[in-house]
């Protein structure tokens, strides 16, 4: 398949891209920027775009004749799409059984076989109570739901193996975003057999490269039913080009060869107790995945601190228990102070937050007025920050922009990966002791994650502690000694 798609909205063009090439009866990985288009693309190839929204060309044909055409036809209805956030895409007025269980799923004859395999951390009557749950915001996690989401696209696979003559599309938009890196792993392999048996057309979009790596290692004989592409900006236009995936994986090689060995023991600048209670769940840290032996999450001065669990334990919970932002009983030791549930949060305000205290969040939405300029977000700080400061960080992350002209742009029109960078910067230009960074690399294409990782390495050089929370292992254990990895459970 290879096609041109324009898409227009409110008369301003925003995607065009004169080939998107997608190979068919194989899996596709395409790679790229957040935010950049690939969803978009890839939902007006589907269908499933509104037509009253957008103004849609593809091939040079107006979108309500593109959907008329016989094979675009068959492709809507042997199709499935993953969506990246499946909390707007499940229904809170039926239970996840239920969900499950009607229409295109109903008749699927190894749905027990693939909920366990998705659900391995879970037994059986766990399984049960998940599925009679009727999703919220809040719960099931972000894990568990788009695990409920790529069951929902296993079925349907084999529904449309079992009644027509085989051709379907499967498109994942960041199917593993939520997922820890067994979870992945599993789901990964799932497309791999679906693919053997069943020959279907998968597209990943997704900004998982470490997902190369455990193709690599596990489906090295496959390596023909594998394309791996990139998504990238030309200009105004979009391009689409081969993305080599043995010059990524020499690089991991080399730069975890080169990773930062641990010297000395520094100062320690905080310390959190084991045994805090989350979901109604004790929740401790260990020195190794398989401990026993609990122990207290320790930061020192001038190191990064990984911290590593399954999607939905609470990492991101504890980053936001020592931000002070949720309260729930714990113990924890910093700037001196010793620090409980008890502690009023006027003593976070006044003084830990933006003094000793700041976080990336793992959504840059969740921090950033999209209707203000990127010079506005630098603002509203506890200190004024001198413009030749700032101009430095920026260089550091966007050497190829206008300073100026990025300092004038709406927030509203930059790329995921773009937004979580100047996440990134308002963090660090803060200059606190500590920074807490919760999937700092999100929606990076690889030359930004590699600019990110230097970034930090020379912020760890100038002395300041980060606790980091990713499911990028691969990525993040190029530039985290072994020692300073903790695991929650």
């Amino acid at each position: 398949m290879e096609l041109s798609v324009k898409i227009t909205l409110s008369e301003n063009q925003i995607i065009e891209i004169d080939s998107f090439k997608l190979a068919n009866r194989k899996i596709n990985f395409i790679f790229g920027e957040s935010g950049i288009g690939k969803t978009l693309i890839s939902q007006a190839i589907l269908g499933i775009l509104p037509k009253d929204e957008f103004k849609i060309e593809i091939d040079g044909v107006e979108y309500a004749q593109y959907l008329e055409l016989p094979g675009v036809k068959e492709i809507m209805q042997k199709h499935f799409f993953v969506f990246q956030e499946p909390s707007s895409h499940l229904s809170q007025t039926q239970t996840l059984r239920e969900q499950i269980s009607e229409g295109c799923f109903s008749e699927t004859p190894r749905k027990e076989e693939f909920a366990k395999s998705l659900f391995y951390d879970k037994s059986v009557a766990e399984i049960e109570k998940l599925l009679n749950t009727y999703p919220k915001s809040y719960r099931p996690s972000g894990g568990e739901k788009q695990r409920i989401f790529n069951l929902m696209s296993f079925l349907k696979i084999q529904n449309l193996t079992i009644s027509t003559a085989w051709n379907g599309y499967f498109f994942f938009d960041e199917p593993t975003g939520f997922l820890d890196v067994k979870t992945r792993n599993i789901l990964i392999k799932q497309m791999v057999e679906s693919y053997i048996i069943d020959k279907p057309t998968f597209l990943i979009i997704t900004h998982d490269y470490s997902i190369i790596s455990f193709i690599k290692e596990q489906f090295s004989e496959y390596s023909e039913l594998f394309s791996y592409t990139e998504i990238y900006k030309d200009g105004e236009n979009l391009k689409q080009r081969t993305f080599d995936e043995f010059e990524y994986l020499f690089w991991l090689e080399n730069a975890v060869k080169n990773r930062p060995n641990k010297v000395k023991q520094s100062e320690v600048v905080m310390e959190l107790q084991s045994g805090i209670s989350i979901f109604g769940k004790k929740l401790n840290f260990y020195r190794n995945e398989y401990s026993s032996e609990s122990t207290k999450l320790t930061l020192r001065k001038g190191e990064i601190t990984y911290l590593k669990a399954a999607s939905g334990v609470g990492k991101t919970t504890i980053a936001k228990i020592i931000m002070g932002l949720i309260h729930t009983k714990f113990n924890m030791n910093l700037d001196g102070k010793h620090i409980t549930e008890k502690t009023p949060i006027l003593y976070f305000k006044n003084h830990l937050w933006g003094k000793k205290l700041s976080m990336v969040f793992q959504n840059a939405d969740e921090s950033l007025n999209p209707k203000t300029t990127v010079k506005n977000l630098f603002n509203d700080f506890p200190r004024k920050i001198e413009k030749t400061l700032l101009q430095n960080y920026f260089e550091r992350l966007f050497p190829k922009y206008d300073f100026s002209e990025l300092l004038d742009r709406k927030v509203g029109t930059l790329s995921g990966g773009e937004k979580q960078k100047i996440n990134l910067i308002r963090a660090l230009i803060l200059e606190t002791e500590i920074t807490i960074l919760d999937e700092p690399i999100t929606g990076s294409d690889l030359s930004g994650i590699k600019q990110i990782l230097i970034f930090l390495q020379e912020q760890i050089a100038f002395g300041k502690s980060f606790l980091l929370i990713s499911h990028n292992e691969d990525i993040f254990d190029t530039i985290v000694p072994p020692e300073n990895v903790y695991y929650l459970r």
